[in-house]
């Protein structure tokens, strides 16, 4: 198999996962209307291989947003303890 073909079915499997997780996300929310902040967050996960090696910079997001992101974190990390989100 070549290695572009390797690269499509792990995206491919990205795809998928993300997907997932953000059904779970979206499942979460609805099932735990405290935690749920009010607004929509789509998220997707990509690897640390996929990520664009720029450099990093400070977001100022509003509250809600904050709130949203560590609503994520917390049912992400009940998921994947071995990953950490950055």
């Amino acid at each position: 198999m070549s290695k572009l073909a390797d690269k499509r079915d792990v995206v491919g499997l990205q795809e998928q996962v993300a997907r997932e997780t953000q059904a779970s996300f979206e499942e979460y929310l609805s099932n735990d209307p405290i935690a749920n902040p009010g607004i929509d967050l789509t998220v997707t996960v990509l690897p640390t291989g996929f990520w664009p090696s720029y450099q990093s910079f400070d977001l100022n997001l509003p509250a809600e947003m904050i709130r949203c992101v560590e609503v994520f974190k917390e049912l992400y990390q009940t998921k994947t303890k071995h990953r950490k989100l950055t």
